[in-house]
């Protein structure tokens, strides 16, 4: 009965996060790129999109989750990924659920974790590769529990993900990292005491990393991958330190589940100890490594509370009781579903296009005009102009960085864009036409430059043309009024 209270309640906790999608930067990219991979019915090796790739190769490290999107784009526009990303959330949230009663087998103190962890974990398993690194992190963590409790035949799971995991998205590295730490503890008997079985164990982890060598480019993903994590990405923000605005993260699952662990009566596994101090130390200087922390304090938090309460039999029985339990899943409940339910109705199963982010009202004056061919554009809205407006216009950037780009190049106009230096940008890029945030110092740099002349500007977006363009377009005749409408994918 517990069990059926406890789910019920995580699904009124997850309800909003269903519905509360907004669209990733490089999602129109993603699905443009697998409508290509079903088209030309071959993954591709060059890049036809940009007019600063020629002659790089292009590693496509998540070439099927593109074919997923494209597939479910092609059947249901927009709402095909919005139930996809719908099913592999739910999916991430019931094996984390299973994963923190295991470790805490206490349902109301998971269920105090998940307020507050899943809103969060809603916002950062977005419609992107990296969910499937999230989900199948969650089910690497969830295994080596099952085999700690005796379920060794887990363990021959794990190659059969790892063969799916590695085409979807690089961040198999992290499932590999992980399993070779629990692997490595085992060995050195620091871990679980069941040695009989580690020759299994070894032999499984085996398996995995020969699955990791199953796609289109064998060992030369590795070797791409291992280039890619020297790279700084300096201008990139989710590769940056954490925002201050985003401080209170840090605080809620780092801090607080490590003063819970002070006073904890339970061992915690030290698998878990490890890599959650590696996330704690590095998640604040790398923000994409946040989504691991709020994993991994789960595990801590539920079982250091866990342990304030052994010994304690009264208070344990009380928290632990049908009644408590329906009361805290009913008043979650109603909060829950209620907010579900009106941002259901303002979005539907859409995923949204926020308009102060994404240049939606400027999109149409490039629509209806061909200045050149080739594009400036930001970095975070490559794929958003590949999408719209390939092949009228190539992009001199995306946010496919060293996969296709070289990376010195995308490092030097983002370092260029950041400071307003318009002089290097220009001299790295030689564009037809500029669109760019209006907001950025470039921007400002090529108002004033008189080599460069404004044609359009919004509160979101700049065009610029060459002073010497002919016939130069009247900019009054374009309007730069926001529109109201809720815009949704594409």
């Amino acid at each position: 009965m517990k069990k059926i209270i406890f789910f019920l309640g995580l699904l009124c906790i997850a309800l909003p996060s269903f519905f509360l999608i907004q669209a990733d930067p490089d999602l129109w990219g993603h699905t443009q790129f697998g409508i290509d991979h079903i088209q030309n019915q071959h993954i591709a090796s060059s890049d036809p999109y940009s007019f600063m790739t020629e002659g790089r190769a292009w590693v496509n490290h998540e070439w099927l989750t593109e074919f997923l999107f494209a597939k479910l784009y092609l059947a249901n526009k927009g709402s095909g990924l919005f139930m996809l990303r719908g099913f592999v959330f739910a999916a991430m949230l019931v094996l984390f659920s299973i994963l923190l009663l295991l470790h805490g087998r206490h349902e109301l103190v998971t269920l105090v974790f998940l307020v507050f962890s899943v809103p969060v974990l809603g916002v950062l398993v977005n419609v992107r590769p990296h969910m499937f690194t999230a989900l199948f992190t969650v089910f690497y963590l969830l295994t080596i529990q099952l085999y700690r409790r005796g379920q060794s035949w887990i363990i021959w799971s794990w190659p059969i993900v790892m063969a799916v995991w590695v085409n979807l998205h690089g961040g198999f590295v992290v499932g590999c990292m992980l399993l070779t730490l629990f692997w490595g503890l085992c060995f050195l008997k620091l871990e679980t005491e069941r040695q009989h079985v580690l020759k299994k164990m070894s032999f499984a982890l085996l398996l995995t990393f020969v699955a990791t060598l199953i796609n289109p480019y064998g060992i030369g993903l590795h070797v791409y991958l291992l280039e890619a994590l020297r790279l700084k990405r300096e201008y990139i923000t989710e590769w940056q330190n954490l925002p201050q605005s985003a401080w209170y993260v840090y605080v809620l699952f780092c801090f607080i589940p490590l003063l819970l662990s002070v006073f904890k009566r339970k061992k915690i596994p030290l698998t878990e100890s490890i890599v959650f101090v590696f996330t704690s130390v590095y998640a604040f200087f790398n923000s994409r490594l946040v989504v691991f922390l709020v994993l991994l304090s789960g595990i801590i938090f539920v079982r250091a509370m866990g342990g304030l309460f052994e010994g304690t039999s009264d208070i344990r029985s009380r928290l632990s009781s049908v009644s408590t339990l329906l009361i805290v899943v009913i008043a979650v409940g109603m909060t829950g579903v209620s907010r579900g339910w009106n941002i259901a109705q303002q979005t539907g199963a859409n995923i949204r296009v926020n308009s102060n982010r994404y240049p939606v009202e400027s999109l149409r004056v490039l629509k209806n005009n061909q200045w050149g061919k080739k594009m400036a554009v930001s970095f975070n809205w490559g794929e958003y102009a590949i999408w719209h407006l390939f092949p009228d216009y190539l992009v001199s950037v995306d946010g496919r960085y060293e996969t296709v780009y070289d990376p010195s190049y995308v490092e030097k106009i983002l370092k260029a864009s950041a400071e307003g230096n318009a002089k290097e940008y220009l001299a790295n890029v030689s564009p037809d036409v500029i669109w760019i945030e209006s907001d950025r110092p470039l921007s400002l740099a090529l108002e004033n430059d008189l080599a460069w002349k404004l044609i359009y500007k919004d509160d979101v977006a700049s065009i610029f043309l060459p002073a010497e363009y002919q016939p130069m377009p009247d900019s009054n005749q374009w309007t730069s009024e926001r529109s109201n409408a809720l815009a949704v994918f594409p």
